[in-house]
């Protein structure tokens, strides 16, 4: 609601500007809970449904004739000027809602990084001496950094990934082997100091199971993204190959059967198994569809992994890290316009993947939907209803310039239309056009909803699970 009356109030501003006829201003749809008439004849409404707003500017009298200081009858570019403002307030206040999250949350460092965990070994102790909130500055001496960079085959800037044992291996001229020990140094307090390592197998937690998590992915299948490791080195507890990165060059599997059984939306691997009372030793078919990371050929396997007791294992140093946040005004000042400018542009590509199907219908939702979303995220962490602001605020303005009848987008080819042949479409036909949009967009917004609860209310799709 907030987004629409920003929104509206751009219009209103603009309108103002330009000596704009502004009949009402109102704040949601229905019937009205509150009206006041300004001494110019302007009216401020409040309505009882939170759904939406408008600012009505001067338009026909009752005879249908278009009065003098009719929308229709100013300058045009003055009207695309007032048609703009809409989503030109929202994107400022998508910078401005951008400063406020980057100054609550803070933006990662990219020269430290914290201590979120430390694991026991199966006796509970902790495999090393650091703690929570310990900062990490160097590994064996090496300055901690987030990212690599490097030029590719075609010239092209590119970043990588920099892990810590990524860091460690460099400080010790690439070789890191089970047993190697390693300097951190650290923040801890307000103390540097530092804190010696060793690399060596980390056990997790041990449960029955076939040693992988998965990824449902609609009636595709479900993507292997994880096997799970023997200690000491005794190889992986099956045989299926994980889904590591988007730029994976090793093959990859989908899992698209168990024991006959097709695994899609409402048969994913996890209900499939649980129907199947398995005791520990007795064999699963896995039925797999395995993707050639550089051809991206796909062939079809039949895999027989027994259910066993799994205690993955992983070499590491038994820490679990998260961002390191940094929290200043002119950190927030300084990154406000970029962070904004990326989010847009992430806006702009789900966009287009909407219409290129690249998104599916069941990842789209309505204003229903989206509240429910909305509610979900902030009960994960509270602090991300920061990042809720300038995303709502930077998609109603793209979303409003989108070419789409009912939207300022179309509104706005539409008057640049009627500039460049010196005369408009006939009214009734755009009028028409723009009304047969909106109760369309309507529509969809609920079809969205409707489809969407029944869909969503199946499998969770695009969490890790495992098995």
């Amino acid at each position: 609601m907030l987004m629409i009356v920003i929104h509206e109030l751009g219009h209103y501003i603009a309108a103002k500007i330009l000596k704009f006829k502004v009949v009402e201003f109102s704040i949601g749809l229905g019937p009205k809970l509150f009206q006041k008439k300004r001494k110019n004849g302007e009216l401020f409404t409040l309505r009882l449904l939170p759904f939406g707003g408008y600012c009505a500017f001067e338009s026909e009298d009752e005879d249908g004739k278009e009065k003098e200081k009719a929308f229709n009858k100013e300058k045009p570019w003055k009207r695309i000027i007032v048609l703009l403002s809409g989503a030109g307030l929202n994107m400022a206040s998508a910078v401005l809602f951008s400063f406020i999250f980057l100054l609550a949350v803070g933006v990662p460092s990219q020269n430290a990084i914290r201590v979120a965990q430390v694991f026991n070994d199966p006796n509970g102790r902790p495999y090393n001496t650091l703690q929570v909130d310990d900062i990490i500055t160097h590994v064996g001496g090496i300055p901690f950094r987030t990212f690599n960079e490097f030029y590719d085959e075609e010239g092209q800037l590119r970043r990588q990934s920099v892990t810590i044992v990524d860091l460690a291996r460099e400080s010790l001229g690439g070789q890191l082997e089970e047993g190697n020990t390693v300097n951190f140094t650290i923040i801890r307090g307000r103390q540097e100091q530092t804190e010696t390592l060793t690399y060596t197998w980390i056990l997790q937690e041990s449960y029955n199971g076939f040693g992988l998590r998965y990824r449902l992915e609609g009636n595709d299948g479900a993507r292997v993204g994880w096997v799970a490791q023997h200690a000491w080195n005794f190889g992986p507890y099956n045989p299926l190959l994980p889904f590591i990165s988007a730029n994976q060059t090793t093959p990859f599997d989908f899992i698209v059967g168990i024991n006959g059984n097709e695994v899609n939306r409402e048969n994913s691997p996890s209900s499939i198994i649980r129907e199947l009372n398995l005791n520990l030793g007795q064999s699963v078919n896995f039925r797999v569809r395995r993707h050639d990371g550089v051809e991206g050929a796909t062939e079809y396997l039949d895999f027989n992994i027994p259910l066993m007791r799994i205690v993955p294992a992983y070499l590491g140093f038994g820490i679990g890290t998260a961002p390191h946040m940094q929290r200043s005004i002119v950190t927030a000042l300084a990154r406000m316009f970029p962070f904004t400018g990326e989010m847009s542009l992430a806006i702009l590509g789900s966009f287009g993947n909407l219409f290129t199907g690249g998104t599916p219908i069941y990842e789209m939702t309505g204003p229903i939907g989206t509240v429910t979303q909305m509610a979900q995220i902030t009960q994960m962490d509270w602090q991300m209803i920061f990042i809720l602001f300038p995303l709502l605020a930077a998609n109603l303005a793209i979303f409003n310039l989108l070419p789409i009848p009912a939207l300022d987008g179309s509104k706005i080819i539409f008057t640049f239309i009627e500039w460049i042949r010196k005369k408009p479409i006939p009214r009734k036909i755009e009028n028409m056009i723009h009304i047969i949009g909106f109760f369309s967009l309507i529509a969809f917004a609920l079809i969205l909803d409707v489809v969407g609860f029944f869909i969503r209310a199946g499998p969770a799709v695009g969490g890790w699970i495992r098995i």
